[in-house]
């Protein structure tokens, strides 16, 4: 795993250790970063805090797409508020985009958070700053 994405979960480990839902994750994370056995020792555990606290140490050694697929298995498993403690910028970005942007969250063809540019059925065109800052030109 990468030292930023260790960095990122040691920052914010008492809030996933009080507030993380394990059980949908680990499902989620079983077959892809967590070979049964690994899963097995997690769910053994008495209580979600201790479930939470061992999912997290052995995530921190599965290699670098475990951050991602953990994040992943935040957002199915509907923990948002955990996704945005680990994912920050993109959460402050998607937040500033207001009416327009809410539909390329959603997934609208045409419409895309990427940072690049968006464009929705007015044809008014907007990028995001890599700051979160949206810019609106309509003259195109």
């Amino acid at each position: 795993m990468d030292p930023k994405h260790i960095k990122l979960l040691n920052q914010n480990q008492f809030r996933l250790v009080r507030d993380m839902a394990p059980d949908d994750v680990v499902d989620y994370l079983k077959g892809s970063i967590f070979l049964q056995h690994h899963a097995d020792e997690i769910m053994k555990r008495p209580s979600s805090k201790e479930k939470n606290r061992e999912l997290l140490i052995l995530l921190k050694q599965r290699g670098e797409f475990a951050f991602d697929k953990f994040v992943e298995a935040l957002k199915e498993s509907e923990q948002t508020s955990l996704v945005e403690l680990l994912q920050p910028q993109q959460s402050h970005a998607e937040g500033n985009l207001g009416g327009q942007g809410q539909s390329g969250a959603q997934g609208r063809p045409g419409v895309h958070n990427s940072g690049a540019e968006l464009r929705d059925d007015s044809a008014v065109h907007s990028r995001i700053s890599h700051q979160g800052n949206i810019y609106i030109d309509s003259n195109q």
